[in-house]
This record gives C-alpha cells, sequence and structure tokens, in this order.
C-alpha cells in the first residue's frame, strides 16, 4: 500500500482553506503519521511577515505599557509630594495645597486607567497564544 493511502486504500485529503493553505495528505491513520506537501515560497514569505508584524506589534504593545506604567509611577510620586505639601501647610492656607492634592490624585487615576486598559490588551492578547500553545490562561509560568 502506498505512503500516502489510509483506511481501505483510499486517499484522505484535507481540503484547502480560504486563506490559502495547501491540501494534507493523511497517511497511514492508524499510525497517526502525516506528509505535509511544502508551502509555496509566496506563503512562506507571508508566515515570515505575518510572524515578523506579530513580533513588532508585541513588542510595541510591551514597549506601550511599560511608558504606561512609568506615567503612572510619576503621577504617583506627585500625589505623595502633593500630599506632603499639603499636610505641611498651615490650616488657614491649606484650600489651595489640597486642591493641588486632589488634582494631582485626579491625574494619577487617570494614568492608571490607561496603564490598566494597556494591561488588558496584552493579556488579551498573551491569553490567545497561550491558547494556541496548549496552556491554561493565568497559569503561572515556572
Amino acid at each position: 500500500m502506498p505512503r500516502d493511502r489510509g483506511y481501505g486504500g483510499l486517499s484522505i485529503r484535507a481540503q484547502g482553506c480560504a486563506h490559502g493553505c495547501q491540501e494534507i495528505c493523511v497517511t497511514a491513520a492508524a499510525r497517526g503519521e502525516y506528509r505535509f506537501r511544502p508551502l509555496p515560497i509566496a506563503m512562506t514569505r507571508r508566515l515570515s511577515q505575518r510572524r515578523r508584524c506579530e513580533r513588532w506589534a508585541r513588542e510595541q504593545l510591551i514597549d506601550e505599557a511599560f511608558a504606561r506604567y512609568l506615567d503612572w509611577l510619576t503621577e504617583s510620586e506627585e500625589v505623595n509630594a502633593a500630599y506632603l505639601r499639603w499636610s505641611r501647610a498651615p490650616r488657614k492656607d491649606g484650600a489651595l495645597p489640597f486642591a493641588a492634592y486632589g488634582a494631582a490624585l485626579d491625574r494619577e487615576e487617570h494614568a492608571a486607567s490607561l496603564y490598566r486598559a494597556v494591561i488588558d490588551r496584552i493579556e488579551q492578547r498573551f491569553e490567545g497564544e497561550e491558547r494556541l500553545a496548549g496552556t491554561q490562561p493565568g497559569a503561572t509560568r515556572a
């Protein structure tokens, strides 16, 4: 029996998909062996470009998260400084430092929400990659 024949000597072929994937010849299904046709050169280039693009997008997302973290950290330090100024201000002059403290809290909250939004996008992206890799989302890594 030829290698590309399945049960009963019949050739089993998967249909090509709309994205241009080639047919897959299933061989010796009982033994679980598979034979793939080589990828066309154009498809190999597309896959390579897609991987580079995905890697670039992932790196950009991580860079953005780090930048948003630094923004939040700066605003958090400003909240501490504003609180210190307010707490040391004389009671009669406390209104302006208190307003500055409130404004610093608002800026810090805004920076935290931007950081959280980026982290949510990262979690969505990497959860999809974990699912493709066969790991459970949210599992700790060693």
